[in-house]
């Protein structure tokens, strides 16, 4: 690229060296050659080069500032980015284990829920025997009582039938006693 800058200035002052000027204007009006044309002299045309390329060299110069700026601000973003990508997969992390350990706790719970049952089933099992078995013993303390008070009504039919018996061997020994004497 240097190489070609120097070839055309070098063809620009073999150039300026024949020639002293530009014509800017080449127009005739009516066929008449007019009497104010305008040239540009090869130090005002070197003026505005050296000013266009200082203004190109200026702009290259912000293009480049503004590009490294966006690059330094590109390059926050995405380590920004990053941090937020590290961040979020830790508490993804930190989710996932929670989640472990809630589904651990619910297997253990589930288990003991399912002892629970079984062992409440037994327990309403001997619950209904328990309660059969009541009443069984209830029936049984009934009977018991009616045939206490059947034993007792018989007790005392025999003690009336005994008390009958000694009324009347008594009523015999006093009626033989009488025949005795007399």
């Amino acid at each position: 690229m240097n190489g070609a800058i120097i070839i055309r200035n070098v063809f620009l002052l073999a150039f300026t060296t024949f020639a002293c000027g530009f014509l800017l204007d080449n127009q005739n009006v009516g066929g008449q050659t007019t009497g104010n044309q305008q040239y540009l002299t090869v130090s005002e045309f070197y003026h505005v080069k050296t000013d266009l390329q200082d203004g190109l060299v200026d702009l290259r110069h912000d293009t480049d500032n503004k590009l490294v700026l966006l690059s330094s601000q590109l390059q926050q973003m995405f380590n920004s980015f990053k941090q937020e990508i590290a961040d979020n997969n830790s508490r993804s992390d930190d989710l996932e284990n929670k989640y472990r350990d809630l589904l651990q706790s619910h297997t253990v719970l589930k288990h003991d829920f399912d002892a629970l049952k079984n062992k409440y089933t037994e327990l309403t099992a001997k619950v209904a025997v328990l309660v059969h078995s009541e009443n069984t013993t209830l029936a049984l303390q009934g009977e018991i009582a009616d045939l206490k008070n059947l034993k007792s009504i018989h007790q005392l039919q025999d003690l009336t039938a005994l008390q009958s018996r000694v009324n009347t061997i008594s009523a015999q020994t006093h009626s033989l006693a009488v025949n005795e004497q007399a």
